[in-house]
């Protein structure tokens, strides 16, 4: 079973590494009275999701990707560079128009 997400030691550790992405679940229980029908069951159920959060947070997740590195970016502006130059001495030599 996962560790309790209370534990002050996997709170500091959250800020600072992605390690729990796994670890965070919600769990939404709906139990059925005598009186409910199964089409009231999933009303109440929809209700719970909605109140929750979790497709807000889902769908707001969905598109985010996370920033590059600086070396990253350095590297790539390097080949960038290195491309250019090559590009105009082919260009240069006549073996690209």
């Amino acid at each position: 079973m996962f560790p309790s997400l209370n534990n002050p030691l996997l709170k500091k550790l959250r800020g600072f590494a992605r390690i729990l992405p796994v670890m965070d679940r919600v769990v939404i229980e709906v139990k059925k009275g005598p009186n409910d029908s199964n089409m009231s069951l999933l009303r109440k159920f929809q209700r719970r999701v909605g109140e929750s959060g979790i497709i807000r947070t889902v769908k707001r997740k969905r598109f985010n990707e996370r920033k590059d590195s600086a070396l990253n970016r350095k590297a790539w502006a390097l080949k960038r560079i290195d491309n250019r130059k090559r590009i105009a001495k082919l260009k240069k030599l006549g073996k690209i128009q």
